[in-house]
C-alpha cells in the first residue's frame, strides 16, 4: 500500500545498495522526523543478494556434485532476511527506464514508482576493452549463471585452482605451447617436506571452500 511519505529509492541490491539502505535505516532509527517524512525502498531484479566474491567457488564445484538450488543458496542471501526488522522496504522489480523529469522509475510490468531521492547502485557490466574476440571467446564471471556455464563448459578456472593447490604444497606449474598444436601442462612437487612452505595460507579452509 502506497503512503504519502516521500520516497528514497535505492536501485540495486548489491554491496553498494545494501550498504546505503542500512546506513539510511540507522539514521532513520535515530531521527523520528525522518521516519515521519520519508520511506526507504530498495528495488532489485532478484529477491536475493548475490555474494559475488564466492562465485568462483561455485564454478569450481564438480558438475553434478550438488543440486543447483543448494549451490545457489550458499552464495545468496534473501533480501527479506537482510532487511528483517528494519525500516527498509524491498521490492523485486526489473527497472526498464528512469524518468528524471517526473522523478519516477518504470518497471517491465508497466508499474511506476516515484521518488524524491534516487540512489543508483546497479553495479557494472563486464568490459572487454574493445579487444577483438574477447567477448566471443571468454567466460565472464559476474552472475550465478556465469558460474554454472563456466562449471560445465570452461576450463580456465580449473587451471587457476590447480596452480593454487600446487603452490600451497611448494610446487609449480609450467606450460609449453606450440602454435597450431596446443599446450602441454606439467607440474612439480617437492619430495622433501622441508621444501613445503610453512605458511601455506589456510590450506584446509581453501579445500573446504571448494566443497560448499
Amino acid at each position: 500500500m502506497e503512503t504519502t511519505k516521500k520516497k528514497i529509492v535505492i536501485a540495486g541490491a548489491g554491496f553498494g545498495g545494501i550498504t546505503a539502505a542500512l546506513f539510511l535505516n540507522k539514521a532513520f532509527s535515530r531521527n523520528p522526523k525522518l521516519r515521519r517524512e520519508y520511506q526507504i525502498i530498495i528495488v532489485n531484479n532478484h529477491h536475493s543478494h548475490l555474494y559475488t566474491p564466492a562465485i568462483y567457488e561455485i564454478a569450481a564445484i564438480p558438475q553434478g556434485r550438488h543440486a543447483l538450488d543448494y549451490v545457489k543458496s550458499s552464495i545468496t542471501i534473501p533480501l527479506a532476511d537482510i532487511f528483517h526488522r528494519t525500516l527498509v522496504e524491498w521490492r523485486e522489480r526489473q527497472i526498464v527506464a528512469i524518468d528524471r523529469i517526473k522523478k519516477e522509475l518504470r518497471f517491465d510490468n508497466d508499474e511506476t514508482l516515484g521518488y524524491e531521492y534516487l540512489v543508483l547502485a546497479l553495479g557494472a557490466e563486464t568490459s572487454y576493452f574493445n579487444i577483438p574476440g574477447a567477448k566471443e571467446h571468454s567466460y565472464p564471471l559476474k552472475t550465478f549463471a556465469d558460474a554454472v556455464k563456466l562449471q560445465t563448459e570452461g576450463s580456465g578456472l580449473g587451471l587457476f585452482l590447480v596452480r593454487n593447490i600446487i603452490a600451497r604444497h611448494g610446487g609449480s606449474v609450467a606450460v609449453d605451447t606450440e602454435e597450431g598444436k596446443g599446450s602441454t601442462f606439467s607440474f612439480t612437487l617437492p619430495l622433501n617436506e622441508d621444501h613445503v612452505p610453512e605458511n601455506n595460507g589456510g590450506q584446509e579452509e581453501f579445500i573446504e571452500g571448494l566443497s560448499v
